[in-house]
């Protein structure tokens, strides 16, 4: 068990990537988790993934909400 949300506990598998780019900025060697879920939010084939707070912390996050970004 990696986690606990609405829907109850989320089992995920713990690996290491080599690299993950977002957009031109890399992140070396990030942890990353698997999903093992049959069901919920993080099984969607049309989500790519979720970035947290280990990755976030790296840059400096701006929402410009003038802008609508």
């Amino acid at each position: 068990m990696t986690g606990w949300g609405v829907g109850g506990p989320a089992r995920s598998q713990i690996g290491r990537a080599q690299l993950l780019k977002l957009g031109e900025s890399p992140v070396p060697a990030p942890v990353t988790e698997l999903t093992l879920q049959q069901k919920g939010a993080f099984t969607d084939p049309y989500v790519a993934g979720n970035v947290g707070a280990g990755v976030l912390k790296r840059f400096n996050i701006v929402f410009d909400y003038g802008a609508g970004n």
